[in-house]
């Protein structure tokens, strides 16, 4: 105590002023300044995690072996692999899709998605230099059993010469481990994350867009996930010098991924959802050494339709009033709390999305590339950029309230069959096998679609717009061995929950929801040239509420009307009965007005005869 005593005037008399100054009685001392620099964002941390030795599927040393890696393997031993891989949401999700007896219950444009989803390991997210491309390129070229070693290829432990990986044995210790620190390894940041679900930057070069159809956020919500200016990109968008706001205010204030979507286990993180009601903080938890040997990889998310029932996962990520006090923060509103129970925070805090989404995928036919005809919301991704106001759809929470969540709106038209008895899509490889000989558009399809007639489909030309395309395209697909082939045209939409801007870029003008023609209204289009004899529908996946119709206009066109029912909006919700009670009020307002003046006059006339 006497010693501390002394530290403590010591410390007093070195800076007599400040100490009375800065700290007044009762207030805490300041941080560090450790505590308070920024930290920089491409600064790897340092990592306790002890050196590794990298094994093939048969546990060997790959510097023994040379042959591929295995990141199960590897990892086995101080992590429990085999309960992890029981735990994993990632692999659940690809299961899932292949379950379906389709590459992906969502259509063919899945095809990708699936083997991002299938091919994930524990170096891709989990090994700082983890090279995607290179993995990518493993699974293009159906190399499975190279995909562990291609991730590692930005490591510089491994080389591919010719078609041969080999392992470069100058990388490696002494004692034939590789160091932590080389590896990189360390809880997933954000741009692993970024590898299949969106654009995330964290460079201070302009950002650029690219179409990456794996990237499933950017490409089907137009959102990017970076703490960068978009003022300061390189995109040619629409307005873009009065644009100060970053993409995503969350990557602004050096948020992760994991943040919000953390694992459910993480002693720091996680809140509970399975210990008693009464309790709103369960202190038991596991401990730290328990988590890292075992943890939970179904981390949290958002509630989904078709969700596996034994993932409890579901609806338990953080979300925006887990962090923030809205109703202290919105005084300024007028019955913020009427606002509130009707808009999910992203409805005013995503106005707009600044990359282009996709607005139709049309896998009915294919171009010479064997891909579909895609059309783009908000812009061409490589030329000029005009942003897109997502539509507003009723979405249900987890309370069981039901709150406008911003969405895009994609169109996807595909070929089903109903063999069985069940919907099925017709996979890729049998669109290719109908549509093609040997690469070449076959000449019945070049026949009904060639309109210039050169010869050859041009990517505008492969459109079934009329009866006779749309019969050839059957004619070779029962032909090709589908049973019973029929169009289908589906509005899939996509909630946005990323890309959310700073307060003084979300919407604020009561005139931006309370006025006749305000966005509440306002129409989005969701289909140009939908094929021949295909009606556009919600999709059966969609678990929201769209309260509003699809409607065909006169160039068949198909936009999305929104109705909002059940709610009464000042200034933008006309009811015909409140309308004449109204006018009835008003009429009833003058009447009674007239009455009593009438009776005021007659009762004075009457009082000045008696008077005289």
């Amino acid at each position: 105590m006497m010693r501390l005593s002394i530290l403590s005037l010591a410390l007093m008399s070195s800076s007599p002023g400040a100490a009375v100054a800065e700290h007044p009685s009762g207030d805490l001392p300041m941080p560090s300044a450790e505590l308070l620099a920024k930290p920089t964002r491409h600064s790897t941390p340092s990592s306790l995690h002890p050196p590794v030795v990298l094994r093939d599927e048969k546990g060997a040393p790959v510097l023994s072996s040379g042959g591929p890696v295995s990141a199960a393997k590897t990892c086995d031993g101080c992590h429990d692999v085999s309960w992890i891989r029981k735990h994993d949401g990632h692999r659940e999700t690809g299961r899932m899709e292949k379950h379906d007896g389709y590459l992906g219950a969502g259509g063919p444009e899945d095809d990708r998605t699936l083997a991002t989803s299938v091919g994930g390991n524990c170096f891709l997210c989990h090994v700082g230099a983890a090279d995607n491309q290179a993995r990518l390129g493993a699974i293009g070229n159906e190399e499975y059993d190279l995909v562990e070693t291609a991730t590692l290829a930005g490591t510089g432990l491994v080389e591919k010469e010719g078609d041969e990986w080999r392992w470069h044995q100058e990388s490696f210790q002494a004692d034939g481990t590789v160091a932590s620190a080389r590896l990189g390894l360390g809880r997933p940041g954000s741009r692993a994350c970024g590898f299949c679900h969106g654009t995330v930057y964290e460079d201070t070069a302009p950002l650029s867009l690219t179409t990456d159809a794996s990237q499933r956020m950017t490409d089907r919500q137009g959102i990017v996930f970076s703490g960068q200016r978009i003022s300061d990109s390189a995109v040619n968008l629409a307005g873009k010098s009065s644009l100060f706001r970053p993409w995503d205010v969350h990557a602004e204030r050096l948020l992760s991924c994991a943040s919000c979507h953390f694992s459910p286990n993480h002693p720091a993180y996680s809140f509970s959802k399975t210990g008693p009601t009464h309790l709103q903080f369960d202190a038991r938890r596991v401990s730290i050494a328990e988590y890292l040997r075992r943890p939970d990889h179904r981390l949290a998310k958002g509630a989904t339709k078709g969700a596996s029932s034994e993932s409890p996962q579901d609806a338990s990520l953080r979300r925006c009033e887990n962090c923030h006090d809205a109703p202290s923060t919105h005084r300024w509103l007028p019955r913020a709390e009427l606002h509130l129970g009707v808009l999910l925070c992203e409805a005013c805090h995503v106005p707009m999305t600044y990359a282009p989404a996709r607005q139709e995928i049309d896998w009915t036919m294919l171009s010479a590339k064997h891909e579909p005809r895609v059309t783009y919301r908000g812009g061409d991704p490589q030329g000029f950029v005009t942003g897109s106001r997502p539509a507003l759809l009723w979405r249900s929470c987890a309370d069981g309230s039901r709150k406008l969540a911003p969405n895009n709106l994609t169109t996807r038209y595909a070929w089903v069959q109903r063999g069985d008895g069940k919907r099925r899509y017709v996979d890729l490889n049998t669109l290719r096998t109908a549509f093609f000989d040997k690469d070449v558009h076959r000449p019945e399809l070049v026949k009904a679609l060639d309109r210039n007639r050169d010869g050859k489909l041009e990517d505008g030309e492969i459109v079934l717009d009329n009866a006779e395309k749309v019969n050839v395209a059957r004619d070779l697909l029962i032909a090709a061995g589908v049973e019973a082939p029929e169009l289908t045209a589906e509005v899939v939409p996509q909630e946005i929950h990323h890309g959310v801007s700073p307060g003084a870029y979300a919407v604020r003008e009561c005139s931006s929801c309370h006025t006749a023609d305000s966005r509440l209204g306002e129409p989005t289009l969701v289909s140009t040239v939908a094929p021949f004899g295909a009606t556009v529908r919600w999709s059966a996946d969609f678990a929201g509420d769209s309260s509003g119709s699809l409607v065909r206009d006169g160039q068949g066109r198909v936009w999305f009307r929104p109705v909002l029912a059940g709610v009464h909006v000042l200034g933008h919700t006309r009811r015909r009965w409140l309308d004449w009670l109204g006018v009835l009020l008003v009429f009833g307002a003058f009447v009674g007005a007239g009455f009593h003046g009438f009776l005021r006059i007659r009762a004075a006339r009457r009082h000045g005869k008696e008077k005289s």
